[in-house]
Parts: C-alpha cells; sequence; structure tokens
C-alpha cells in the first residue's frame, strides 16, 4: 500500500494580517497554527474535524503536512499569542 501524498502548495494559503502573513486552509480562513494547537493538545485529525465540520480531513492533513514542514514559523507564531495573551492578562490585572 503506497503513502497518500498531500500537495500543501495548492492546499495552504499565506493570506495578510494585521500580524503580517499567516497560513491558511484555502478557501477558508482556518489557520494552520490552530490545527497545530490542536494537534499538539493530543487531539487527532478525526478530532480536529469535529471542531471545524466544514474542513474535510484532506484540508486537515494538508494542514498538518504544512505544519510539520513549517514548524519553527508556526511555533513561533504560536508563541506570539501566548506572548499577547500574557501581556492582556497582566495589563487587565493592573487596570
Amino acid at each position: 500500500m503506497s503513502a497518500a501524498t498531500v500537495d500543501t502548495a495548492t492546499m495552504i494559503h499565506k493570506i495578510k494580517c494585521a500580524t503580517g502573513e499567516r497560513a491558511c486552509i484555502a478557501g477558508t480562513a482556518t489557520s494552520v497554527k490552530c490545527i497545530a494547537k490542536w494537534h499538539n493538545a493530543g487531539e487527532t485529525p478525526e478530532d480536529i474535524q469535529t471542531k471545524y465540520p466544514h474542513l474535510s480531513l484532506e484540508q486537515i492533513h494538508s494542514a498538518l503536512t504544512y505544519y510539520h514542514d513549517h514548524r519553527d514559523e508556526i511555533n513561533q507564531a504560536i508563541e506570539q499569542d501566548r506572548a499577547a495573551g500574557r501581556k492582556l492578562a497582566v495589563k487587565g490585572r493592573v487596570a
């Protein structure tokens, strides 16, 4: 049995956002970063699909392939989100 291949070049697009560019599943606003966060939390592609029913398993696998191929980029974006969240939390306590 041969392994299926995923063409991330057509399934993942970069879109401009307030902080630069983000990798999203083509035709959606769902970022690879969101899929990667669930994956890193231990969710399977099938579990992720229940959270994002508008995505096919092929799209989720494509996002995960992109994530594994661009791990540093996506992990940096995840860390930037965490840092922004911590900053907001601290700001909220000071106010």
